[in-house]
């Protein structure tokens, strides 16, 4: 893991990804991207990088200005850590928009964000910032809560129905944690697999992932999201890991995605990645 990109809007939530972001790159050597992001409307001009270009056709000042107070900003927002080495930057745009296009750009590792979710017709119709970035992004994200628990304690929830590869970041950042690692399954009334067959494609998934110490569970429950969500709660679980499958807006409310539910109602720290494979 060498580059962490952490989103904020300088709230308490934004200081603890920060803080969590800067704890995980002293242990692995990273470097953090601090990225604020001014509104801007759909009139300002910018190039690949996402910098604002000057144009005859829009008067750009007002933007220019408030890009330097939010470096400013940010300069005397953060707290520097030791070893550390924290960049600074400010683009114009919509949150989403400017963070995806920052995610796809750069030469990221995780992403590391604070969220407070969302529910109801919130939910429905806009939902968060976060959970949209981690449907789209193209890298694992790590959602922090303002909840405090113990990101020790990882469960990776999955119907282990393959073998898979789970990002290598993901056992990088179990190793920094120094983390007490599960590989969860939660087993419903219409589950075919048996507990061998799941077993066997866990530890082929540990050994792909290259996870040498972990915890297998099968847990039984009427649904897996109130399953996964009432297996971690039980065991004091800081830090759950699922894929995520990319599904958004209309598509996600009919046919339903249990990692994008979970980050607007799971409790805690929530690490979402996607599969190549």
């Amino acid at each position: 893991m060498n580059h962490i990109l952490v989103p904020i809007d300088f709230s308490l939530l934004s200081e603890k990804a920060y803080f969590t972001a800067a704890d995980i790159c002293l242990k692995t050597g990273s470097e953090i991207t601090l990225l604020n992001v001014v509104a801007a409307s759909g009139e300002v001009l910018v190039d690949i990088s996402g910098n604002l270009i000057d144009s005859e056709d829009f008067d750009s000042s007002s933007v220019k200005s408030q890009l330097n107070a939010s470096v400013e900003r940010i300069d005397s927002w953060y707290k520097h850590v030791e070893n550390v080495k924290v960049n600074i930057k400010a683009l114009p745009g919509q949150v989403e928009e400017v963070v995806l296009h920052e995610i796809k750009s750069g030469k990221y590792d995780l992403v590391v964000m604070g969220t407070h979710g969302s529910s109801g017709l919130k939910e429905v119709f806009v939902g968060s910032h976060t959970e949209h970035i981690a449907m789209q992004s193209t890298i694992p994200v790590l959602s922090m809560k303002d909840t405090e628990k113990d990101l020790g304690r990882v469960v990776l929830a999955s119907a282990f129905s393959r073998a898979f590869t789970v990002p290598r970041v993901f056992s990088n950042l179990c190793t920094a944690l120094g983390a007490h690692v599960t590989f969860l399954h939660i087993k419903t009334l219409d589950s075919a697999a048996s507990n061998t067959e799941i077993a066997m494609r866990m530890d082929q998934t540990a050994m792909a992932s290259g996870i040498q110490v972990y915890e297998k569970v099968v847990f039984e429950a009427t649904d897996i999201e109130s399953g996964i969500e009432t297996y971690c709660n039980n065991h004091k679980t800081g830090l759950l890991a699922i894929e995520s499958k990319g599904r958004t807006g209309l598509i996600k409310w009919l046919s339903g995605c249990i990692s994008a539910d979970l980050i607007n109602h799971y409790e805690h720290a929530l690490f979402t990645f996607k599969l190549n494979n």
